[in-house]
Order: structure tokens, then sequence, then C-alpha cells
């Protein structure tokens, strides 16, 4: 599983991890190393081998790569490029195969951050709400009463980190842009902790495969990258295909089934990740909209020029 580092958050929440800023508090609940197991790193691979990342800078290969990836985030948690910004992305992914340009760790955190200030800059009262609703957890008109009582807190990552009441993460968003997003204090806030989430992320996936993410130090092309920004905004592990995935809903619908005492929903025909996720619910709609993914994209190609 992902590792979360020391110092970690409530802090970029309402932009839940890439553009989530907001309840900074120490925490200090660290995974360690033995969590890591080798059938975690083997589901990564699935995970990466269904995407198939390019071998080369061949038209071809990068368009198909595209493709997959493009596919991958859509069933994963319903983010969607626009043939516009898919398009950019092929290029840049081209030309960074063709020059051995990468994106480095530190130059993702800067460009996510830059993005997820404009986001919460101009964020709505409704927006807001909405993905309060969202962080809440799958939800749906069958759901068990004991489940449903349990949206009343939210939890602002997977692990459980940043577990606070609907009200308390409605204040949290209030202060953090009471403060002015564009802050030195809080675009710095914003920055450190997006930034302790991609080493989270590159961590996982260099011990699953170091040779594709350029060994320790996790250089990436364009399409990996958008990789791990979606991971950071989803807090999709990447373990696992979809066949794997759908495993996991089917024994988590069971297990919720047994708990609670009454049939809990079915998990088919509901995404893992994103809004209303079946394993873990986060605004991808909020996060990944058109906007930020257009935004992300041209970053990213800028990057390689």
């Amino acid at each position: 599983m992902f590792k979360k580092s020391k110092g970690l958050f409530l802090a970029l929440t309402l932009l839940s991890s890439l553009l989530a800023a907001v309840a900074v508090v120490s925490y200090t609940g660290h995974e360690t190393e033995a969590a890591r197991t080798a059938d975690f790193k083997q589901q990564v691979r699935n995970a990466l081998n269904e995407i198939s990342f390019p071998a080369d800078g061949s038209l071809a290969a990068v368009e198909s790569a595209s493709e997959r990836l493009t596919g991958f985030l859509s069933y994963r948690a319903g983010v969607l490029l626009s043939d516009w910004t898919a398009d950019r992305l092929i290029d840049a992914e081209k030309r960074s195969k063709e020059t051995g340009k990468r994106i480095s760790k530190d130059r993702l955190a800067e460009l996510l951050a830059k993005i997820a200030v404009n986001k919460l800059r101009n964020l709505s009262e409704e927006q807001k709400q909405s993905a309060i609703d969202t962080i809440g957890g799958f939800d749906h008109p069958d759901l068990p009463e004991s489940f449903a009582r349990g949206r009343e807190f939210v939890s602002l990552r997977a692990d459980g980190t940043g577990n606070m009441t609907r009200a308390e993460l409605s204040s949290h968003i209030d202060s953090i842009r009471g403060e002015n997003a564009e802050s030195r204090i809080v675009a710095s806030m914003i920055r450190n902790a997006i930034a302790l989430e991609i080493e989270s992320v590159c961590d996982a996936l260099l011990d699953a495969d170091p040779e594709m993410f350029g060994g320790t130090k996790c250089e990436m092309t364009p399409m990996q990258a958008l990789l791990v920004s979606y991971a950071v905004a989803t807090d999709d592990q990447l373990a696992g295909n979809r066949g794997d995935v759908s495993a996991k809903m089917a024994a988590i619908e069971s297990a919720a089934s047994d708990a609670s005492g009454s049939s809990y929903p079915s998990h088919i025909g509901h995404r893992p990740y994103g809004a209303n996720g079946y394993i873990f619910s986060t605004p991808a709609d909020v996060l990944l909209d058109e906007g930020a993914l257009k935004d992300l994209v041209l970053g990213l190609k800028q990057e390689i020029q």
C-alpha cells in the first residue's frame, strides 16, 4: 500500500490531495515497509500491464497507450480526457520518448500545486458541498442504516487519515479560503502536501517496476505523470487490473452485507474510485474536471519542451 509520510495532513481536502487543500494537522500514521507485500507489488504490476506504457516514440505505440490509459482512468474513476487534451498528451509523450526528457517529482508537485491553488480560489459553494458529500463515502438509496449514518463523517484518504465530521471539513475549507489560497503560506502548504503524496505513489510504483519509472528518482513521461496525478487525486492505489478490482468490490459487498446484517448494494455498475466510488469515494469530477486536466496536460507538455 502507499506509504504515508510523517507530517501528512488533514490539509488539501476538498481537493483531497492532487487538488485538495485544506486542514493541515500533523499526522504520524506511517505504514511499514513490511506492509508492501509481494502480492501488492504484483497487483500494481497488473495495473501497469493493463495500461502498458509505450516502449518507443512511434505514433502508433503512443496512440495505443493513450487509449489504454484513458480507458483505465475512465473505468476506475470516471476521469475523462477530451479528444483535444488527449491529442496534446500524445504529442507530449511522443516528444518525451524521442528526446529522453522526463518530469521530476518536484516539478510535478509544483505544477499540481499551481492547479490546486487555482481550483481552490474558484471553487463555488455548490462544488464545495458536492465534494464534501462525495468524500462522505459510497451512497445508495438502499444503503444499510449503519453505513448511512457513517456518511456523516468523512475520511480524506482511504487509510482513514483525516477523519472528521462534514461540518468540520466545511469549516476547514472555509478557513483555508479565508486565508487567501494564493498566499505564500497556503501555497507552500499545498505544494508540500502534494509532494508527500507524489512521493508515496512513486515509492509504490518503483517497488513494483523500478525501470519503468526512471529508477530511484521516479522520473516520468507525461503519461506516467498523469497516472501519478490521478492516483494522488483519487487515492487509487493502482493495485490490480479490471478483474482484480471487480473482485475486490465483490468482496467489499459481501463483507459489508455480513457486517450490517442486511443486503449491501451491489457493486455491479459502480466505479471503484472517484465520485461515489465503491472502494473509496473522492470528488474526481471536481478535482479532475476538463479544465484541470487541460491545464495539467499542457503543463506536462511544457515541461518536456
